[in-house]
């Protein structure tokens, strides 16, 4: 009897458990079939057939939207079923494949509150989704593997990196041998949620403002001054434009990664966030150890040994080492919170470079002038020298922090309370 009664209570949790997810019958409204469940991870989560999607980036009219409180994952049911060959509805047609995919929005939303924390400013709303003001769009966007605009929410990514990110939810075990069967050699930690690069890298462009980040860096260099830094005219082409951003955006997302929580890791094309960081600052060495200087590095040909993305992967190491010596989340909060007090550049690449260095040393709130002139060989302007010394003077003990920090930086992962998803 009292073996039956066990078995009685177990099936009855087990039913609670089943209705708790598959809560809430279907409404229809328009061209939307809307049902509503909650997960122990995400109370209220929306799935939503859509049979006459209007596009922010990406998708056809036919799609299934998954919603948490602020993100919409949205994903374009024809070029799902091409890349996986299943239905967009088998990920939900089981109550675990329903709590995979609560997780999932969890993360997403996660990551958008890191990037909101440390940026201190959040972007505009190009056009809510069923009143959530952030869309992720999964489609085939040609030979993209993401898009997005810049201080407006909105972005998207191709399937291949939605279906890894809710692969490693789904089953971490059998992603984590994935990646490492694929590249990931160099990282034995198996993470429960793997981030991918391109969502990171994606999501960091709605936080490059056109009227703050973009006047403080942007630089153009046109063809009748070319390698003079005397340029004022924007050309957008091959090899002026643009690269600070680009370094920027490149690393930012993988540097919070590494301080969101330890049960969490990041892929980028098969490499972990550790392998990412060092092949960044392997560039930068190549920079330092090769004698180069800003006047032979400004324009993107100059670094010889990788001319199509070397020049924004030394901007990316310069900001990984400043980030790993200065406090880490603290110094990109504070690198943010300057740009309002940098003057616009007006595309000159010199006003450009005295930028980077000011912001540099808001976010380690110390002058770096012997790292940015000395290791780097930037020829900051004596004006621009005077602001950091007045700002954040030059002491002996200054000098001994900013050359220890730079040589010692922490690349670890925080060992914080994980995060149970």
């Amino acid at each position: 009897m009292k073996s039956y009664y066990i078995a009685a209570i177990s099936i009855t949790i087990a039913l609670l458990i089943y209705i708790n997810i598959t809560q809430n019958l279907s409404v229809v409204v328009g061209s939307q079939t809307i049902r509503t469940v909650s997960t122990p991870v995400l109370s209220n989560m929306l799935i939503i057939k859509d049979t006459n999607y209007k596009k922010s980036i990406a998708c056809g009219l036919q799609v299934t939207a998954f919603c948490g409180p602020k993100v919409a994952l949205i994903i374009d049911n024809i070029d799902w079923y091409t890349e996986t060959k299943k239905p967009v509805s088998a990920l939900y047609d089981t109550p675990y494949g329903i709590e995979v995919m609560a997780k999932a929005i969890v993360g997403l939303e996660k990551l958008v509150a890191a990037y909101d924390n440390i940026v201190g400013r959040i972007p505009a709303v190009g056009s809510a989704y069923n009143n959530r003001p952030i869309r992720l769009e999964c489609a085939y966007l040609g030979n993209a593997g993401g898009l997005a605009g810049h201080g407006v929410y909105n972005f998207a990514n191709g399937p291949d990196f939605i279906k890894q990110y809710i692969n490693s939810i789904r089953d971490p075990e059998a992603y984590h041998v994935y990646q490492s069967h694929y590249w990931q050699k160099d990282n034995p930690i198996k993470y429960p949620i793997y981030y991918q690069h391109a969502t990171t890298y994606e999501l960091c462009r709605n936080y490059i403002f056109p009227d703050q980040f973009t006047p403080a860096f942007l630089y153009g260099v046109d063809g009748s001054k070319r390698g003079t830094m005397e340029s004022t005219t924007l050309v957008i082409n091959n090899s002026n434009y643009g690269w600070i951003n680009q370094g920027f955006v490149n690393i930012t997302g993988v540097l919070l990664v590494a301080d969101m929580y330890p049960n969490v890791g990041l892929n980028y094309n098969g490499y972990s966030y550790q392998w990412f960081m060092n092949y960044m600052m392997g560039h930068l060495q190549k920079y330092i150890d090769g004698g180069k200087s800003w006047e032979n590095t400004f324009l993107h040909e100059y670094l010889e040994w990788s001319p199509s993305n070397s020049l924004d992967n030394v901007y990316s190491g310069i900001l990984a080492t400043l980030w790993g010596s200065f406090g880490r989340t603290s110094f990109l909060k504070n690198w943010f919170g300057c740009l309002s007090l940098l003057p616009p550049t007006n595309y000159n690449v010199v006003i450009a470079r005295d930028n980077f260095f000011l912001a540099s040393c808001y976010g380690a709130q110390l002058n770096l002038k012997n790292y940015f002139m000395n290791t780097l060989r930037w020829p900051i302007t004596e004006a621009t020298l005077d602001k950091a010394q007045s700002l954040f003077g030059d002491s002996i003990i200054g000098k001994i922090k900013s050359l220890v920090a730079n040589t010692t930086p922490n690349f670890s992962v925080k060992t914080n309370t994980p995060v149970n998803f």
